[in-house]
């Protein structure tokens, strides 16, 4: 299964719940996570997406994953449909 089909999947799942969903870029920033979700409520997070098998965190994303995780804004990696459904479920 490739990422896009992954990330296909994410975004019709937080559409459905009512949520929003952008691609980020930090500009002169490399590592930034793949997407910016916020819901209702409010509740926001920071999302990496990758392929079910093979897919791996980056160094340079591992680290800003890291500096993000110490300000408070741990980003959640998803790795297939099922733990998208599941992190759907639970958020």
């Amino acid at each position: 299964m490739l990422e896009s089909s992954v990330e296909r999947h994410f975004i019709r799942c937080v559409k459905e719940r009512r949520g929003r969903c952008w691609k980020l870029k930090f500009l002169g920033v490399a590592g930034a996570p793949d997407r910016l979700v916020v819901f209702p409520g409010p509740r926001i997070y920071l999302v990496e997406l990758k392929r079910p098998k093979g897919g791996r965190i980056s160094p340079l994303q591992a680290r800003l994953h890291r500096v993000l995780t110490d300000l408070g804004w741990p980003p959640v990696l998803l790795r297939s449909k099922e733990e998208i459904d599941l992190w759907i479920e639970l958020s």
